[in-house]
């Protein structure tokens, strides 16, 4: 499936996930061992779980953005199944790394997701496909998401930190 979708302004769109990727890496130094495991009152990941959970979205997208250019889905089971698998994911995941294997991981997937801006051609970005159970996703929001995603749980380890959040 093709959407109408002008090809975006790439060296924004790889300013701002540059960008992204510097802010994660500052914040995983700062959540570092001390916090790992602090969570915020009824979340259900730690703030390391969290900048987990960050990743392993993340370093998903340079394939989905394959996909979404074939017009292959992913991820479409039910949407209860893959909301707790996602958490159990980042949960196990997250209780076997550390905040700088975290930082170090994003800035590899941050590079290979720029390698593949490098390889779309301006009809991809109106590509889309089913993600997630929940919607249409076209190659340019795939190629977005890291940095909505970031922006969308930063805050709550931003507040876990700074004591708020407890």
């Amino acid at each position: 499936m093709t959407l109408t979708s002008p090809q975006p302004d790439v060296a924004a769109l790889r300013s701002a996930l540059s960008e992204a990727d510097a802010a994660f890496g500052a914040l995983a130094v700062r959540v570092g061992r001390e916090h790992w495991d602090a969570r915020e009152a009824g979340a259900p990941w730690s703030a390391g779980r969290t900048l987990t959970h960050i990743l392993l979205i993340h370093e998903f997208v340079p394939k989905l953005v394959a996909k979404a250019c074939r017009g292959q889905g992913a991820f479409n089971y039910l949407p209860w199944l893959v909301d707790q698998v996602n958490v159990l994911a980042a949960q196990w995941a997250g209780s076997r790394t550390d905040a700088e294997r975290v930082a170090a991981r994003h800035q590899r997937v941050t590079a290979a997701t720029l390698a593949v801006i490098d390889t779309l051609e301006p009809d991809d970005w109106g590509r889309a496909a089913r993600f997630f159970s929940r919607c249409d996703y076209t190659v340019e929001r795939l190629v977005r998401l890291p940095v909505s995603h970031f922006a969308e749980h930063a805050p709550a380890i931003e507040r876990l930190l700074s004591g708020s959040g407890r």
